[in-house]
């Protein structure tokens, strides 16, 4: 098993970590692709925004963001569920109800491979 590393910031010009271009694998629903992201090294991040002011108000005591990721995960009913999905599940209604655009990307020249970060449904841990 490899080390992952995933970043989940909340702060204004977060996104301003990201410098340079990166590439992914591209998601698979697949136990194979399960399988490869989670044997590869990964150093990636999901941001609030982009390098932008991002609101601190938002719903039930959470800002815009916080509040979107903590529903995703609360939500979530797959075994597994992987990084680049708790973005494609927040990205839309953070920008639909905010003035900031989250961002989500390997962080360059820190020893990424492609792995992912993998959340794990708590009743599915043996």
């Amino acid at each position: 098993m490899q080390i992952i590393t995933l970043l989940i910031s909340d702060a204004c010009f977060s996104g301003d970590i990201f410098r340079g271009k990166t590439v992914s694998i591209p998601f698979e629903d697949s136990e194979r692709y399960y399988n490869t992201v989670h044997n590869k090294i990964s150093r990636s991040a999901i941001t609030s925004g982009g390098n932008e002011p991002v609101m601190d108000g938002g719903r039930e005591g959470h800002s815009v963001f916080a509040y979107y990721v903590l529903k995703a995960l609360q939500t979530n009913d797959r075994k597994f569920f992987d990084a680049s999905q708790l973005y494609g599940a927040i990205k839309i209604p953070v920008i639909n109800n905010s003035e900031q655009s989250p961002k989500f990307e390997p962080i360059k020249n820190t020893g990424d491979e492609g792995g992912q970060f993998i959340f794990i449904r708590k009743e599915d841990i043996e």
